[in-house]
């Protein structure tokens, strides 16, 4: 019989694949580097960067969502990189002069969606004062924040001003006083105020939530007068009591005095 000679082609193979995660700047996340790990999660608007070292390859292909890129290898290495916006399935797969893209592997990036911050307001008006108004807010978000506006609305006017915060911080309580005499609103003036608060999400312009709008009604001359009375009648008790205790210590200093005679 004839001598056959068996030829085995070399097929192209991707030996390892290493991935780096690089989260945007303002997630504070370091960077997190995977090997042979196909199936990612990662914050949005990472950028992720491909490292493959093969043998035997000329080309690998690199398809993610439906887009197609086609790699040279360079020492049996090829790099890709993309920024990554939406949850996305990507494919690989090699060629070399033997054999053109014969088989492919794919995988799926989960990307986790930066939420929306939240708030949340309550308005305490002072019973001592009904000029007063104290609000107290607490505010969250899943990476910090870039800024906290009061905003208070009049007939004709709005007047805007930032809350101090710690924008690092992702859960905090806010504070804010409202001296209605300040603004010398009138009885017929509408007002209304709230809370607008900025997460730091620099990819998708910056999130906003809002308070509800607070309705403010300028207490009128009579109830004014009506808190000055109650504060009077109150402070004239106050000064009942204290004589009455000091005749009550007189007349027991009365009594001492008379059983040490």
């Amino acid at each position: 019989s004839k001598l056959m000679v068996l030829k085995i082609l070399p097929a192209p193979i991707i030996k390892n694949m290493e991935v780096v995660i690089t989260p945007p700047n303002y997630t504070n996340i370091r960077p997190t580097t995977i090997n042979d790990l196909g199936f990612l999660q990662i914050p949005e608007g990472s950028f992720v960067s491909w490292l493959f070292k093969s043998k035997n390859t000329d080309q690998i292909s690199f398809s993610i969502n439906n887009e197609s890129n086609l790699l040279n290898t360079e020492n049996n290495k090829a790099y890709f990189e993309r920024q990554i916006l939406e949850s996305s399935t990507y494919t690989i797969s090699t060629s070399n002069e033997f054999e053109q893209f014969k088989d492919s592997i794919s995988y799926f990036i989960d990307v986790i969606k930066d939420e929306f911050p939240t708030i949340k307001a309550e308005e305490v008006i002072d019973s001592t004062n009904l000029n007063i108004r104290f609000i107290k807010g607490f505010i969250n978000d899943d990476y910090g924040f870039s800024n906290l506006i009061f905003s208070i609305n009049t007939a004709d006017t709005t007047i805007k001003e930032q809350i101090n915060i710690n924008n690092q911080n992702s859960s905090q309580v806010f504070f804010k006083t409202i001296n209605l005499e300040e603004l010398n609103l009138n009885e017929a003036t509408e007002t209304s105020f709230l809370f607008t608060v900025y997460d730091n999400d620099k990819i998708n312009g910056y999130k906003s939530s809002e308070t509800k709008l607070f309705k403010i009604i300028r207490p009128t001359n009579d109830e004014l007068i009506e808190q000055y009375d109650k504060e009077h009648d109150l402070v004239e008790a106050g000064l009942n009591e204290q004589l009455a205790s000091l005749k009550n210590l007189e007349e027991e200093l009365e009594r001492l005095e008379k059983s040490l005679i």
